[in-house]
């Protein structure tokens, strides 16, 4: 390397470093359960935390935001309470991984608040998994561990989720009106995707539930997989089911017409491929194989 070069590379790492330094300060650890968060800015789990009880609450002034970085490190508790929680609204409020949040009555819950982004979060032993009133929830796993649990995500309208996995829950995905799905899978659980009216689910897996997915009026399901369901896709009045593959369920695809049926792939379900309720529906160019 010569001195140029070398002169620049030195001061490219001081410059990393320095801003290190200022993201670090500008960062407010949390060393200890339980804690308070009554101010915006930015805080940072500064090791694993273990909590009786709940363990973050964030009360900050209605016009301020919040991150919460899990930095890598767990949050446990002993079976009650709730990990991460906002009971009041703020402006804008994240909780940003990787971590991973274990044995909580509810994992995170914030359902006060219209713009809350969740994302690499892993979340075990819980009866709830992630609560949000609105916004985005990406990357994540959730499993109810040992116990049946209530819900994995549940979600209001307008509300995006994306590579997000739910097992072992009453029901494992749950999203309001004009919300979406995609990349994502539930399992085990009695519903594995529940979307409102005019969501759309997108490249999304649903398996061994007794329903694998539904959608309200006017929904969509398009390019995923419903495979060992006892209902594989559910659609309410208006909703367009296009381009899926639906296999080894009891019933395939069942609809409330008028409603749209097209292009999707259907084998070995049982008792019926496709099931239309009412007149009106559009059922066409499907592949149906035993």
């Amino acid at each position: 390397m010569n001195r140029r070069h070398l002169v620049w590379a030195t001061a490219v790492a001081m410059l990393l470093g320095a801003w290190s330094g200022w993201a670090d300060a500008a960062s407010t650890p949390i060393s200890a359960c339980p804690f308070s968060i009554t101010a915006g800015g930015t805080y940072g789990l500064a090791n694993d935390l273990t909590a009786s009880g709940d363990c973050i609450t964030i009360t900050q002034p209605l016009g301020a935001s919040v991150t919460v970085n899990l930095n890598g490190f767990t949050i446990t508790g002993d079976g009650s309470g709730v990990a991460i929680v906002a009971p009041n609204p703020g402006r804008k409020i994240s909780v940003v991984g990787p971590g991973t949040i274990a044995q909580f009555v509810a994992a995170v819950d914030i359902e006060a608040t219209t713009d809350v982004t969740v994302k690499r979060l892993t979340v075990t032993d819980v009866l709830l998994g992630i609560l949000i009133e609105q916004g985005s929830i990406t990357d994540s796993e959730i499993n109810s561990g040992a116990a049946f649990g209530d819900v994995g995500v549940f979600a209001g309208d307008k509300t995006t989720v994306t590579n997000v996995s739910a097992t072992g829950f009453f029901a494992g995905i749950v999203v309001g009106a004009r919300s979406s799905i995609t990349q994502s899978a539930a399992e085990d659980s009695l519903f594995g995707i529940i979307a409102g009216e005019k969501s759309r689910v997108k490249t999304t897996t649903a398996h061994n539930n007794v329903t694998g997915i539904l959608v309200g009026v006017g929904g969509v399901v398009t390019e995923s997989t419903a495979d060992g369901n006892e209902q594989g896709i559910v659609g309410q009045v208006g909703a367009n089911i296009n381009k899926n593959t639906v296999s080894a369920n009891a019933n395939g695809i069942v609809v409330d017409c008028p409603a749209t049926v097209q292009q999707n792939t259907l084998t070995g379900n049982t008792l019926s491929d496709i099931n239309t309720n009412g007149e009106g529906c559009r059922v066409k160019n499907n592949t149906i194989t035993p």
